[in-house]
């Protein structure tokens, strides 16, 4: 299933997951985001994490700007 891709550092990543509400805790600092695992093409796996925008989105497309994003190695 395609769930498609992001930009990171001049690759292009391949979302291999349905992103996923998730808490987040970096720092001590708590907060409320969606999450997926992605590869890019020699196989090194990313974290990428959407924050939420509006918690009581009916739809799941509206929770998150998806355009805007934040990758972390795994």
């Amino acid at each position: 299933m395609d769930y498609g891709t992001v930009q990171h550092n001049g690759k292009e990543l391949t979302i291999t997951e349905q992103p996923y509400p998730h808490t987040a805790v970096d720092n001590y600092i708590v907060s409320d985001c969606y999450q997926a695992i992605a590869e890019d093409d020699e196989g090194n796996e990313y974290m990428v994490r959407w924050d939420i925008i509006d918690s009581d989105a009916e739809d799941e497309s509206d929770a998150c700007d998806w355009e805007k994003y934040s990758v972390k190695a795994v």
